[in-house]
C-alpha cells in the first residue's frame, strides 16, 4: 500500500517539464492534472477503508492518517481559483449565475448519483425510506446509510451560496466582496460546529477555496515576487514546506477551534506547494488529465464499487483482484455517468440561457 502511495505521485510526475515563459502557469490542463494525482489518491484510501482489515499496512495507515482531507485541497483551491477568475473577467453577471448555473448543477449530479446509492443499499438490504433522511441526504447533510461523500457535496453547495451573496452586489472592487467571502465562511464553521453535523471534515479544509480565491485576486503581484530571483522562489518554497510540516504535526491531538485553524493552514500549504511549483513547472500528463476530467464522478462514485464488490464476496477471493475490478467498474461508471450529466446540461442550461438572452 505503501508502494501505491508513493506510485501516485511518481504517476502525477511523469512527464513534468520546465515551463516556457509564454505559458500560463495555471492553466486549466495544468490544474486538471494536479487534480489528477489526488484523484488516485483519493481512490486508493477508498479502497483502503473497504479492504483495511484485510491488509496490514501501518506505515500507509499513517501516511493516510497524516495525508488525510488533504487530498481535496487542490479540488477546493483550484475551484476558488477558477470561480474568482471568471468572476474579474465576467464581474457581476458571473457571480448571480452561481446558484442557478453552479450549485443547482452540482446538486443535480449529486442527487443522480445519490440514486445509484440508494439502490445498490436496497440490493444490499441497507436502504433508507425516512423521507427527512433523504431529504437531507439529497443535499449532502447526510449520508445514506451505505455511506457516500456527503460532507465535500455539502461544504460545496454552501462555498457557491457563499460566493453567491458576497458578490451579488459587486461592482468594480472585489476586495469587499472577499472580505465577505472570508467572514461568512467562518459563520458557516461556526454554524456546523453548533449543529448535529459537528464532524471536522465539513470544514478543515474549507478556506482551500476561500484560498484559491484570494490567490486569483492577487496572482499578478505574487508572481511578480516570485521571479525575482532564485533566491526568493526557493524561500518561498521552504516557508510552504516547514509550514506545511509544523502545521500537520500540531494539529494531532489539538482540540477546537484550534484543530481546524491548523488543518486548513496545513491543507491550504499543501496546495500552495503545487502552485508553488507550477511557476517553475508545468504538471501534465494523458492519464492525469484523464483522470482530473473525471474528477466529480469518480470521487463521489468510487464507493459502489468497492461497496458492490464487497457484498459479493471478491473482495474475501482477492484483494489483487478486487482493486482491479473497483478500478475498472469506477472507470466505467465514471464515463457513462459524466456523458449522461453532460447531455442534461446542455438540455437544461443551454434552454435557460436561450431563454434568457431573448429577454
Amino acid at each position: 500500500m505503501v508502494f501505491l502511495f508513493a506510485l501516485c505521485f511518481v504517476a502525477g510526475f511523469i512527464g513534468v517539464r520546465r515551463r516556457r515563459e509564454d505559458e500560463i502557469p495555471l492553466a486549466p490542463s495544468v490544474t486538471t492534472s494536479i487534480n489528477g494525482i489526488f484523484v488516485l489518491l483519493v481512490l486508493l484510501s477508498h479502497f483502503y477503508q473497504y479492504a483495511g482489515k484485510y491488509i496490514n499496512q501501518n506505515s500507509y495507515v499513517i501516511a493516510r492518517d497524516y495525508s488525510g482531507q488533504t487530498i481535496v485541497a487542490t479540488f477546493l483551491f483550484f475551484s476558488g481559483y477558477g470561480i474568482m477568475h471568471q468572476i474579474l473577467k465576467k464581474k457581476r453577471a458571473y457571480a448571480r449565475k452561481m446558484v442557478t448555473h453552479r450549485l443547482l448543477k452540482v446538486l443535480l449530479h449529486f442527487d443522480l448519483a445519490m440514486i445509484l446509492f440508494w439502490i445498490l443499499g436496497w440490493y444490499c438490504g441497507k436502504a433508507d425510506y425516512d423521507p427527512i433522511l433523504l431529504l437531507k441526504a439529497a443535499i449532502g447533510w447526510s449520508k445514506l446509510s451505505i455511506g457516500n461523500s456527503n460532507w465535500f457535496i455539502f461544504a460545496t453547495l454552501c462555498l457557491y451560496l457563499i460566493v453567491f451573496i458576497a458578490f451579488f452586489f459587486y461592482k468594480e472592487k472585489p476586495l469587499p466582496c472577499l472580505v465577505a467571502v472570508v467572514v461568512l465562511t467562518c459563520l458557516y464553521i461556526f454554524l456546523i460546529m453548533q449543529s448535529e453535523n459537528n464532524t471536522s471534515r465539513f470544514y478543515n479544509t474549507i478556506f482551500c477555496f476561500v484560498g484559491g480565491m484570494w490567490f486569483c485576486y492577487l496572482e499578478k503581484p505574487i508572481r511578480s515576487f516570485l521571479r525575482k530571483s532564485n533566491l526568493v522562489y526557493y524561500t518561498v518554497g521552504a516557508v510552504l514546506v516547514v509550514t506545511a510540516t509544523v502545521s500537520c504535526l500540531l494539529f494531532t491531538g489539538s482540540r477546537e477551534p484550534l484543530f481546524w485553524i491548523l488543518y486548513n493552514i496545513y491543507a491550504l500549504s499543501v496546495a500552495l506547494i503545487f502552485v508553488w511549483l507550477s511557476e517553475k513547472l508545468v504538471f501534465g500528463n494523458a492519464f492525469m488529465l484523464w483522470l482530473g476530467k473525471y474528477t466529480f464522478p469518480i470521487y463521489i462514485l468510487q464507493r459502489i464499487p468497492c461497496l458492490f464488490l464487497r457484498q459479493v464476496g471478491v473482495l474475501e477471493q482477492s484483494r489483487v483482484l478486487y482493486l482491479v475490478l473497483c478500478l475498472a467498474i469506477t472507470a466505467a461508471l465514471a464515463i457513462s455517468f459524466q456523458f449522461v450529466t453532460d447531455r442534461l446540461d446542455r438540455l437544461i442550461w443551454s434552454k435557460t440561457e436561450t431563454k434568457s438572452k431573448r429577454k
